[in-house]
Formats: C-alpha cells, structure tokens, sequence
C-alpha cells in the first residue's frame, strides 16, 4: 500500500493529515480515501502542543483545529495533495475536501525522466511513511570484528551505510558514522561486502533498501 501525505502551510500540519492509496500497487492510476492514518493520533498530539501554537500566535480567538500560515482558519483552499512513488514524477495538486465527505481523486502519474525516486537515494526523509520498505534488512551473520589483545588503540564501533539487493547481497556500503581507527572502519567495509542478507520487505515481496547498520569491535 502507498502512502501518500498532503502538505498544509507547516510541517506539523502535514504530519497530522494523511492520505492511503487502495488499490493495486503496480497501478499508476488508482482511488484513495481520506482516512486516520497510522500514527495520525500522535502526529495531531504534536501538532497541538508545539505547531497550532506557534501559527497562531497572538490570536486567542480562533477555534478551528487546522490554521494557515497566517495563524487563521484553514480552508477549503488550503489544501494541497503530494503523492510521491519510486520512478515517477510527483503529482502535486489543490484539492477541496469539505468536512464529513469521502473525495476520491484518480491519479496519473507521469514516470520519472531522471531514473529516480524516493527511495533511490538515502536521505533524512527516506522510507517516510516506509513508502520503500516495511521491514528493513538483516544480516545473516553478526556483525563483529576481532581486536587484537595488544591493540594501541581499542576502536570504537563504526556504522555502515549499506544497500542491500532483493536478493540478500550487498551491492553498496559506505562508512556512515566512522570508528576512531580507520583500519577498522577498513574491516567493517570488507565484512560489509561479504555479507549476506535477509532482505528488506515491502508488502511481503523482498525488495532493494539502504540500511545503516553497526559494526562492533570485539577483543580476542
């Protein structure tokens, strides 16, 4: 199932409002119902305690739970539908959803000309919503690399950033978060790229994903 997010003028907004996708999801043309999404109660909590305060302002007076940019009511025009899938272009529209009813809209989403999408790349906002995967990769071997006794220096841990195949094979690996010791962070990537992998899911179907993951130093 696809997620798609409406924008509203901040970002808490956005977060409290969410759209699904019914359908097939190889379809690039399907139906979508207004409904609570997972996390929707926590998001509008937040939304609550820290982003409707801060757009309102010095207002007191106004009871609407949704406000602008302005710290005024948010209405029928406010409202913006962003749909974001892997190889596609983003469908960006205005839509008018009146209070109480179902909208349905049919999407027609234009592939990409780049080659890429959201889930291509790792970023702050990857797998948002897990647009790219339910569960993530994991290795089939642990993760631990031997330290001599006489070592000068006992290194740190090291985080890989790794991507890894549908099939359970790494195909990338970068150092993420490196150790003290270089010759470590060294291990870590030839052990990276030997690894096998049960690979990331994404509606019970293996899929490509990138996953940080930690690499631990471990004395002889």
């Amino acid at each position: 199932m696809s997620v798609v997010d409406a924008s509203r003028t901040s970002a808490s907004v956005s977060r409290a409002i969410a759209f699904s996708t019914a359908g097939p999801s190889a379809s690039t043309s399907s139906r979508f119902v207004a409904r609570t999404a997972s996390g929707a109660r926590e998001a509008v909590g937040d939304y609550l305690t820290t982003g409707r305060p801060e757009l309102m302002g010095t207002r007191t007076r106004e009871s609407a739970l949704f406000l602008n940019a302005r710290g005024g009511r948010l209405t029928r025009q406010g409202a913006w539908l962003i749909v974001r899938a892997a190889g596609y272009r983003t469908y960006n529209r205005q839509v008018i959803i009146t209070s109480g009813e179902t909208y349905s809209v049919r999407l027609n989403m234009q592939e990409s000309d780049e080659g890429t999408g959201p889930c291509d790349q790792f970023g702050p906002a990857y797998n948002q919503d897990n647009i790219c995967f339910d569960s993530r990769p994991v290795p089939l071997s642990p993760t631990l690399i031997s330290v001599s006794q006489d070592a000068p220096i006992f290194p740190r841990q090291a985080i890989l950033l790794i991507r890894v195949s549908r099939n359970g094979t790494t195909m990338e690996a970068r150092v993420y978060a490196p150790s003290n010791v270089e010759t470590f962070n060294n291990e870590a990537l030839d052990m990276a790229r030997n690894l096998r992998w049960n690979p990331a899911q994404k509606n019970g179907e293996p899929t490509e994903a990138w996953v940080q993951w930690p690499f631990q130093p471990v004395r002889q």
